[in-house]
């Protein structure tokens, strides 16, 4: 990791972190901290924010994570995204990836 992203919350109050990894075309959102009990919608807040910032930075890709459940399908709201299936990268949101039992 060579870069932290820092969130407040507009009154000088740091609510957030993110420890990421960045190169002049690609931004790894890796570690996201914050208090859950805060907010639990700042999570999802950060990870947008992180990905605005790294369109208006001129990032080509930004890497979310992985998907292992179907809890993580939540990061298939962003345009443009791609997953690899393990042979090759597919677009849009994939379905029936999880079986659940």
């Amino acid at each position: 990791m060579n870069t932290v992203l820092a969130y407040g919350d507009g009154n000088a109050h740091d609510v957030g972190y993110c420890l990421a990894y960045a190169l002049p075309s690609f931004l790894h959102y890796a570690y996201p901290f914050y208090e859950h009990a805060r907010d639990p919608s700042l999570g999802m807040a950060m990870m947008t924010k992180a990905v605005f910032w790294a369109q208006d930075a001129g990032k080509e890709y930004i890497y979310l994570g992985s998907v292992r459940d179907e809890q993580s399908l939540y990061k298939f709201q962003f345009n443009g995204i791609e997953w690899f299936d393990g042979q090759q990268w597919r677009q849009g949101k994939p379905s029936g990836l999880f079986v659940s039992g």
